[in-house]
């Protein structure tokens, strides 16, 4: 699990920071060493030894709860340093009354409500975890009450895709596997960016859905 979110992160240091395209990395499964060369050649050997120690305890993955997507890290870090100390609400009236117009915050209006809407919707885990184990090649054997891989190894009687990274994990790499483009695959990136389990699982689901409708 630690080497999972280690090379989460430094995947995200190589996207966001360096601007480099790590679509390769993923669908290769690169290792964390291969990560680390590649930002020591782009000369953030800094770093990485920053990272050695870090991860040799329990940590909260950075920038949860911030929206980096698309935007240069450098520039969110200078945003955040700025309005550090800015109540939020000065914020919120800045932004919505000096800044936006009319149709900005149609738009704005529109992304949160389609936001909860998503939130709100019962998600059918047990369904869920059904399709996943399918796309998986996993089976259930009714005689033994276990669930057998696609290799035959036995891998126990629950399905664990919404709380295990070391389930997840596969997963990811076969939607990526089967993935036609970037676009189709963007939501996982973004969520696995952000180490988000939850976020994560969803964007699979979602990404399998799609692909058993165009099979």
């Amino acid at each position: 699990m630690k080497d999972q979110l280690l090379t989460i992160e430094l995947l995200e240091r190589l996207k966001d920071y360096h601007g480099q395209d790590v679509s390769w990395h993923i669908k290769n499964k690169s290792d964390v060493h291969t990560l680390a060369d590649e930002l020591i050649e782009l000369g953030d050997e800094e770093f990485i030894n920053q990272n050695k120690t870090k991860h040799m305890r329990k940590r909260k993955c950075a920038r949860i709860g911030t929206y980096y997507n698309g935007h240069d890290s450098k520039l969110i870090d200078k945003l955040n340093e700025v309005l550090k100390d800015v109540k939020d609400d000065t914020i919120v009236e800045e932004l919505f009354v000096n800044y936006f117009d009319d149709q900005d915050i149609e738009g704005i209006i529109e992304f949160f409500e389609d936001r909860f809407n998503n939130e709100q919707k019962p998600i059918d885990m047990k369904e869920n975890n059904k399709m996943i184990a399918e796309f998986m090649g996993v089976v259930f054997h009714d005689d033994e009450n276990q669930y057998y891989n696609a290799n035959g190894l036995h891998i126990g009687n629950k399905l664990q895709f919404h709380t295990s990274w070391d389930w997840l994990m596969p997963v990811v790499e076969k939607c990526y596997d089967n993935g036609a483009d970037e676009n189709e695959v963007g939501d996982i990136t973004h969520a696995l960016l952000d180490c988000d389990i939850d976020h994560t699982y969803k964007s699979v689901v979602e990404f399998i859905n799609q692909y058993n409708k165009n099979k």
